[in-house]
């Protein structure tokens, strides 16, 4: 091959890679052209998460992802600092406590208040007490500190249907729980137990978030909820106010002055992700997506739940 053949090689080749560049380029300025903002463009930016509906139910909060949208904004050093809007009537139990975590692993880096909507009880309270400041309406409905499992038991509903359901099991409380048979004693104590180790790691993330002494919430922790009202006088939350007043409360906290720009976190792109060099999220978000799609999820599953039974809708 002579000289003028590699030349001419040589600048096709970089052609198309100056076009992929641009193509990756316009990629990421479209994936930051998604942030969905209100507010003049100059101002502060403040980080918006919205945690709507159970923890942990499909069609929810499902805790991770929203916790890597706080994860987000806490390393992103354009936005000054985060709102956390909550409106939940509480739910599964680890995901509460992931995105419990996620908010005090931010407050590391920058100040995080919580704005309550119409329900922040249980494990919707659990979230908001890791924020630096809680902002509620005078009627929200929050607190709710407290555990609850609820069992069904349907043997007598299979015996008139003639089923015969048959349990292998390799210990006495393998199946504790179960609604193929009555519960027993020994099944009650083994669950209580549960129940109530989860319930002192609840009372002990409130105390710490409020900065009070276990001894101080625990005469507040019989799952009662409170109005907003209410919860400032027991200093359960701080503030009197709407989600404006929580923006307020957070340029304030951080020393931030002008009208703030709130940026709220953008919806996950496969592709974009691959271009981001996040392939393996994005092959972990293609296999979950498929994986959903064989199963029949019909919502919050049972178990051992932070939830004010009554206050949500599924």
């Amino acid at each position: 091959m002579n000289r003028r053949s590699v030349w001419l090689l040589a600048i096709v080749f970089g052609g198309f890679f100056l076009l992929f560049l641009i193509f990756v380029g316009v990629a990421f300025a479209a994936l930051r052209g998604q942030e969905r903002t209100e507010g003049p463009t100059g101002g502060p930016k403040l980080g918006v998460v919205v945690l709507k509906g159970v923890i942990g139910a499909k069609g929810g909060i499902e805790g991770r992802r929203e916790a890597e949208q706080i994860y987000d904004f806490a390393r992103d050093d354009e936005i000054k600092g985060i709102v956390v809007r909550v409106d939940s009537p509480g739910g599964a139990v680890a995901p509460s406590q992931e995105l419990n975590e996620e908010i005090r692993r931010a407050e590391k880096k920058k100040k995080v208040v919580c704005s309550m909507g119409n329900l922040a009880a249980s494990g919707g309270y659990y979230v908001s007490v890791a924020c630096d400041e809680i902002v509620a309406d005078p009627g929200t409905l929050t607190g709710s500190i407290g555990v609850i499992s609820q069992l069904f038991a349907v043997p007598d509903l299979l015996s008139a249907a003639k089923v015969q359901e048959t349990t292998l099991k390799t210990g006495a409380l393998k199946d504790a729980g179960s609604p193929f048979r009555p519960i027993t004693d020994q099944d009650k104590a083994y669950l209580n137990g549960l129940i109530h180790d989860i319930y002192q790691q609840f009372v002990a993330a409130v105390a710490a978030g409020r900065h009070k002494k276990v001894a101080d919430i625990l005469p507040l922790a019989d799952g009662r909820v409170y109005t907003g009202e209410e919860a400032q006088k027991l200093g359960l939350i701080d503030k009197i106010g709407n989600f404006r007043t929580a923006v307020d409360e957070l340029m304030r906290l951080s020393k931030l002055h002008g009208e703030p720009q709130l940026v709220y976190p953008v919806k996950r792109n496969r592709f974009l992700d691959f271009l981001r060099g996040d392939a393996r999220a994005a092959a972990r978000e293609a296999t979950e997506g498929a994986v959903e799609g064989l199963e029949a999820r019909g919502g919050l599953q049972p178990g051992i739940l932070l939830l004010a039974p009554g206050l949500g809708s599924r």
